[in-house]
């Protein structure tokens, strides 16, 4: 067996040097991966803790809770004062789907999370908003394309 020679040395050095920056690269992409999903995991809870947050108003508030019945069925029905709040209760569901969407467009939330929250969504306003309302609300993001997300959920 012959002695390595200088040279010999530097191509084993750069060999070890080419695993050492694959194994680095593969650490780097790992813990992006693991970082996405916590980031995801976050979003989501922080809009379930939105959602929750509305809902507990609601309950702790039983002529707020005869307003949003009565307005799911009959807006048209209620006193201006009383379609201004059912307005404002939809204007902040609909504010928790729109920063969902986002996160989703600036690739903070995994496609396999942002679809049930989509699903979701798209029943709470199919279930809660009639078009009417819609339209009188929708000026509020005039420049978003939110606005198409929830015109598609309301066209089913």
């Amino acid at each position: 067996m012959r002695k390595l020679n200088l040279s010999d040395w530097a191509s084993v050095a750069e060999i070890a040097g080419t695993v050492a920056v694959v194994i680095s690269l593969l650490f780097v992409a790992f813990s992006l991966e693991r970082n996405t999903t916590a980031v995801s995991g976050q979003t989501a809870d922080d809009m379930y803790d939105a959602s929750r947050q509305i809902d507990l108003a609601v309950l702790n508030n039983p002529q707020l809770m005869m307003v949003l019945s009565r307005g799911r069925v009959d807006p048209e029905g209620l006193s201006e004062i009383e379609k201004e709040q059912y307005k404002s209760w939809a204007i902040m569901y609909l504010d928790i789907w729109e920063r969902m969407h986002h996160r989703e467009k600036e690739g903070l939330i995994q496609p396999q999370t942002i679809v049930g929250w989509n699903e979701y969504f798209a029943e709470w306003a199919k279930r809660n908003l009639t078009r009417e309302v819609w339209e009188d609300i929708r000026w509020n993001w005039a420049t978003s394309d939110f606005g198409d997300l929830v015109d598609a959920a309301l066209a089913d």
